[in-house]
């Protein structure tokens, strides 16, 4: 698994949601029981293989990650997209 790690705001919720729509990907919000209190992102770009994954830990750490059987192109080009705002 590959992992970025992101520097939450306190508008960090909406901005990350906000950030993958304008980016042009589709979404799924849900938790993980592992890490109460959560919120963990499901991302993928339509049409494409491949599958981005967000997770906020609300104590203030967040990061996205990619698991190795799920890579694809377009997965690298949008966590710098998204690293960047």
């Amino acid at each position: 698994m590959t992992r970025w790690d992101l520097h939450p705001r306190a508008d960090f919720e909406l901005w990350f949601e906000t950030t993958l729509s304008e980016l042009g990907l589709s979404f799924e919000r849900t938790t993980l029981k592992s890490l109460p209190p959560n919120v963990h992102w499901h991302i993928r770009r339509p049409g494409s293989k491949g599958v981005l994954e967000a997770t906020w830990i609300r104590n203030g750490e967040a990061w996205l990650s990619v698991h190795s059987n799920r890579q694809a192109e377009w997965i690298h080009q949008m966590v710098e997209l998204i690293l960047t705002r």
